[in-house]
C-alpha cells in the first residue's frame, strides 16, 4: 500500500479550502512543500476577474496561517475558458 502523508493532505485540504473561499472555480494541485517554501499550480478560468497578482497575494495569506515564514511559488494555470469564447481562440 502506498505511504500516505497525512500532514501534507491536511495541508492540501485547508489550501484547497482557502482557495474555494476565494472563488469556487480555482483550484490546486501539485502542491509540494520544501524547506522553506511551498509550491503549487492554481488553476483558474481563463477570463477570471483577480490579476494573478493579487490571487498570489490572497493564496500567500493561506499559506502564511499555517506556514508564516513560507515562501510561495505558484504557478497559474488557465484551465478552462467560458463557453461563448470559441477554442480556437486558445
Amino acid at each position: 500500500a502506498p505511504v500516505i502523508d497525512l500532514p501534507h493532505r491536511a495541508a492540501q485540504k485547508r489550501l484547497e479550502r482557502g482557495v474555494a473561499q476565494i472563488d469556487p472555480t480555482l483550484s490546486i494541485h501539485d502542491l509540494h512543500e520544501h524547506d522553506g517554501f511551498v509550491s503549487f499550480d492554481l488553476v483558474r478560468p481563463d477570463d477570471f476577474d483577480i490579476s494573478d497578482e493579487e490571487l498570489l497575494e490572497l493564496v500567500t495569506r493561506i499559506v502564511h496561517e499555517r506556514r508564516p515564514d513560507a515562501s510561495c511559488v505558484v504557478t497559474f494555470d488557465s484551465g478552462f475558458s467560458s463557453p461563448e469564447r470559441p477554442a480556437e481562440q486558445l
